[in-house]
């Protein structure tokens, strides 16, 4: 009688301790609940197409580049073709080149959570909201990446869409941004942009090749070799 009652707290410890271990090989133990992560938001970028209308009610749509502290874009304002160029990340300058040839000195600025870019420098203030379809950028002639060796280096890459150019370079290591308008065979004319938000004219002629493009406005002419 005394062997048998002594027996049985330990028959029950070690059933208690055969169901746990049934219980850990089949899995059946608590785990800490998984947290979904967090979905990765992007970093708020002007390389975007945003689209708007004007305070007159025409509609706008710019698709914009980012590259580094340079910007490039083309796109409609109204009914207006135009194309535009900056050195920015965010907030900064940037020169608007119509098809009419108008030139307007502008600054564009990036809203916080990159849903909406404000341009300044227009008639009225025109905001315009991240989407819709990209511009389409047929190449042309000019478009590609140019440099010059000589003192202070010069490199430039345009975009050619139709009549206007716009395009983005260094100058001495420095950034500029460059827009313009092409007026005649292989010949350009438009403006460069510095940081300091100084600006130049322009006038720029394609040879025959495609191969070499000649710049006037920074002193001597400069011919620059397309790479």
């Amino acid at each position: 009688m005394t062997h048998s009652l002594c027996r049985k707290p330990v028959s029950r410890r070690l059933a208690i301790l055969w169901v746990s271990c049934l219980c850990i090989l089949s899995g059946c133990t608590s785990e800490p609940p998984v947290c979904p992560q967090a979905d990765k938001q992007q970093t708020p970028s002007l390389s975007n197409t945003f689209r708007g209308t004007t305070s007159t009610g025409q509609p706008v749509r710019l698709t914009l580049n980012l590259k580094g502290n340079t910007l490039t874009g083309n796109g409609l304002i109204g009914d207006r073709v135009c194309s535009l160029s900056g050195i920015t990340a965010y907030h900064g300058p940037i020169i608007i080149t119509f098809e009419d040839g108008s030139v307007t000195p502008a600054t564009v600025a990036l809203s916080p959570d990159g849903e909406t870019a404000t341009i300044q420098g227009l008639k009225q203030p025109l905001i315009v909201s991240r989407g819709g379809e990209p511009v389409n950028v047929s190449a042309g002639p000019f478009a590609g990446k140019y440099r010059a060796s000589g003192k202070p280096p010069l490199t430039l890459t345009l975009i050619q869409s139709g009549k206007l150019l716009s395009g983005t370079g260094f100058v001495g290591g420095k950034p500029v941004a460059v827009a313009g308008k092409i007026t005649g065979s292989n010949q350009v004319s438009g403006f460069i942009l510095f940081s300091d938000e100084s600006r130049n004219a322009l006038k720029a002629t394609l040879s025959g090749d495609g191969r070499v493009l000649t710049v006037r406005g920074l002193g001597n002419p400069i011919e620059m070799k397309k790479e």
